[in-house]
């Protein structure tokens, strides 16, 4: 059983290295380097006034400063690294409804392929699945607006709105001669944690934890081993293949629920020297104690 458990802390650790450069949220940032050096806003001022008054005199249509802002800010961040992330005040407010596991909309996960954004899956029951749309489908045009240039945020934002509202879905179906259209009522879809549980085979469970890390996490995955369990699991698979990050504390949480008591987690340490390093230890003083293989 040793073996077992310097393994499981091992693939932790390795997956919260792995996602603490930016794929979990919840740490407060500053704004001011270490040491007080800053970079002087008449300097980035000049150079991308100058640029946007180029921009703005040689381009042929009109612009939108607001985009282009928002674009620099974007493109800045991604030479940093792919978890580094800017986000305006609606994406930050849809962020955290996502973190509590609920939003108004339809219920499909989507992907942009091939210059088109298809639909992943419909979430059980949710009204994408009660209507009918389905994986592989290709969006046309939502309430009848040409969707196909579309990014998938684009998609999400005209998907989404009030809850009871009629949101209109043409899509292509491979097979299918003529688009579809669906007529889809918005309601409340919850985005789990975790998307799927079952018994692999006799004894074997198997846990899909891939929807993130938001404040239901540690719930969720409690609940679906009291499941398994009660359906004889003696052993666990964890899925976390894909799992886009989210809140540290949650993965804290799930760490938890397997490591022995005073093995370590996680360590922080920021860029500021000054600044003191926090560490995590497990805390569960009855950790469970089955076979677990974690895939990532």
């Amino acid at each position: 059983m040793k073996k077992t458990r310097s393994f499981t802390l091992l693939i932790f650790s390795i997956i919260l290295a792995g996602t603490l450069t930016g794929g979990f949220y919840g740490r407060k940032v500053q704004a001011t380097p270490p040491g007080g050096e800053q970079v002087r806003a008449t300097d980035i001022e000049s150079s991308f006034s100058e640029a946007l008054n180029i921009v703005e005199a040689n381009y042929v249509d009109d612009i939108k400063h607001e985009n282009l802002t928002k674009a620099s800010i974007q493109n800045m961040l991604r030479t940093l690294d792919p978890h580094s992330n800017y986000f305006d005040s609606k994406e930050f407010q849809e962020l955290q409804s996502e973190q509590h596991s609920q939003f108004f909309g339809i219920g499909v996960t989507i992907n942009r392929r091939n210059d088109r954004v298809f639909i992943l899956s419909a979430i059980k029951g949710t009204p994408a699945e009660q209507a009918g749309l389905r994986y592989g489908d290709a969006i046309l045009k939502v309430d009848s607006k040409q969707a196909t240039e579309w990014s998938t945020q684009e998609v999400l934002e005209h998907v989404r709105g009030p809850k009871g509202e009629t949101v209109e879905i043409e899509v292509e179906r491979a097979g299918v001669p003529k688009p579809l259209t669906f007529k889809i009522v918005r309601d409340a879809v919850p985005l789990p944690s975790i998307r799927n549980t079952y018994m692999i085979k006799p004894g074997v469970g198997y846990i899909a934890l891939v929807g993130g890390f938001n404040h239901t996490t540690e719930d969720e995955l409690l609940q679906a081993m009291e499941s398994l369990k009660s359906q004889g699991m003696k052993s666990m698979v964890l899925d976390l293949r894909n799992n886009p990050g989210g809140l540290l504390t949650q993965a804290i949480k799930v760490s938890n629920v397997f490591l022995q008591k005073g093995q370590s987690i996680v360590s922080i340490k920021g860029r500021d020297k000054s600044s003191e390093s926090r560490a995590h230890e497990a805390s569960n003083p009855s950790p469970e104690d089955i076979p677990l293989v974690i895939l990532i």
